[in-house]
């Protein structure tokens, strides 16, 4: 489990793609109100079809409006109007790839309002991973309505996939001046200025939300500086729970189980969130730290239960069907750990390498399902294709069904992306080099995994490697 300052500043991360979701109700309805269909004669069944769907967007029967849409645009196929409204459900739908050709068609018809259909296709296809593209959108919605604070954020967003921080920053630090009353704004900028090592601005900015919104209190830990020892934060903390009552006393009872679990007291950290749900039973994340407690205690049908109830809470919350597929996998239901994590996969395709990575895992001990093992670790390879463990990984299945130039091809280049490669990957490197009849390589591969493992003072991992080489050499 990721250390709970991590494990916030994920949430955290989360936090600010919510921003695209927030406003495309307000989007839809601002261009309702300034631009009708370009027709200059609606169909009289698209537009009473329109309604309805607008309807059932509200009511977030996004299924609903989708069919409402479609059923309009088969009898209106050149409304823009039309195609935005569909793209806006295909999104709510995490049909991400549906909605960017929506956006491109209402685009294509000459929908008034560009601005806002670039500002909606550039979060969906910052949602697909596709994150030049996304700024590229978000620096043309931007350019026809530069005052935009939401557009900024959401380009703060796409500037921090892309790695650039002070881009962010910059973008945040205007959407501060145009809403100056906004918490999310001051959070996601105390973010950026924390992933530069300012502390001192990021506990600024953090303390000026908790102004705005006492909520933001939840995200406290993510802003101590690193060297605060656990024993202080636990201290602090004692005192914060024994000081406040209701909502505040439960957030900083779960922040204190966050650092008795990160320093591996699960016990305490139990207890902590057992409190923090009696006092706020309606938080899915106190379920889910609990659920990692109890999974981190081998306690793994403890842990599912909790983990379900954080589901019936967060429902679209991808992240935790895969944290329930672990405990899945642990108590021996493989079938139900892959269940849980084909729905990670089906809720975001396009951003779930590792969620493919630990299905073929699964797969993998499940036996006799190499192939569809390779296929997504294909996935996972064909998102990040320099993550040594994916390539090492998909080599030693191509290994398994024999198929050894592929497995060397793979540890060659994890071998490649991370030079300090591990042992284990030069072990398996050697071993498909002598199915290969290339003992030389092998021998040398094999020196090599025993030399760092020596470093590494694994001497049953040298002995084994030494015994390898002793026998080839014979």
């Amino acid at each position: 489990m990721p250390a709970f300052r991590d494990v916030i500043l994920f949430a955290s991360a989360l936090f600010l793609t919510t921003q695209f979701v927030q406003t495309d109700t307000a989007i839809a309805k601002s261009s309702k109100a300034a631009d009708k269909s370009k027709a200059s004669s609606p169909n009289p069944d698209s537009k009473r079809l329109l309604k309805d769907g607008s309807k059932q967007m509200a009511k977030k029967d996004y299924a609903g409006a989708l069919e409402s849409f479609t059923t309009a645009i088969s009898a209106e196929p050149t409304n823009a109007e039309l195609f935005f409204e569909r793209g806006l459900a295909h999104y709510h739908l995490n049909e991400y790839e549906q909605a960017v050709a929506d956006y491109d068609s209402a685009l294509a018809l000459g929908y008034k309002h560009a601005h806002k259909v670039k500002l909606a296709r550039g979060k969906a296809k910052h949602y697909l991973a596709k994150y030049p593209e996304a700024l590229h959108d978000f620096n043309a919605a931007l350019e026809q309505d530069p005052n935009n604070a939401h557009a900024l954020m959401c380009r703060a967003a796409a500037h921090d996939s892309l790695g650039q921080n002070q881009e962010a920053i910059r973008d945040l630090t205007k959407a501060i001046e145009l809403e100056p009353a906004n918490p999310e704004a001051y959070l996601q900028r105390a973010l950026q200025h924390k992933h530069l090592d300012m502390h001192a601005e990021a506990l600024k900015d953090f303390e000026q939300a908790l102004k705005i919104d006492p909520a933001m209190e939840r995200w406290r830990t993510a802003f101590q500086p690193e060297e605060v020892s656990d024993a202080r934060d636990i201290a602090n903390l004692t005192n914060e729970v024994s000081l406040k009552t209701g909502r505040a006393k439960a957030t900083a009872l779960y922040n204190r189980g966050l650092v008795y679990s990160e320093v591996g007291q699960h016990e305490k950290a139990i207890e902590d969130f057992d409190a923090a749900i009696a006092e706020n039973p309606g938080e899915a994340d106190f379920y889910t730290q609990r659920g990692m407690s109890y999974f981190l205690s081998c306690n793994y049908e403890k842990a599912k239960e909790d983990l379900s109830k954080a589901i019936t809470l967060e429902p679209q919350n991808a992240d935790l069907y895969y944290k329930r597929a672990l405990a899945q996998f642990q108590s021996g239901a493989k079938d139900m750990a892959l269940a849980d994590l084909s729905k990670a996969i089906e809720m975001q395709p396009q951003m779930s390498a590792n969620f493919y990575f630990k299905r073929a895992l699964v797969y993998s001990h499940m036996g006799g399902k190499t192939k569809e093992a390779i296929a997504d670790l294909d996935k996972a390879v064909e998102m990040k294709p320099n993550d040594p463990v994916y390539l090492l990984n998909r080599g030693m299945e191509f290994a398994l069904v024999g198929d050894h130039a592929k497995a060397i091809a793979d540890f060659d280049k994890a071998i490649e992306a991370k030079p300090s490669a591990a042992a284990i990957v030069y072990k398996n490197r050697a071993l498909s080099k002598l199915e290969n009849k290339d003992p030389e390589g092998a021998i040398k591969d094999l020196q090599e995994a025993a030399q760092i493992y020596q470093t590494e003072g694994d001497m049953f991992g040298s002995s084994q490697v030494k015994q390898l080489l002793a026998k080839i050499k014979k």
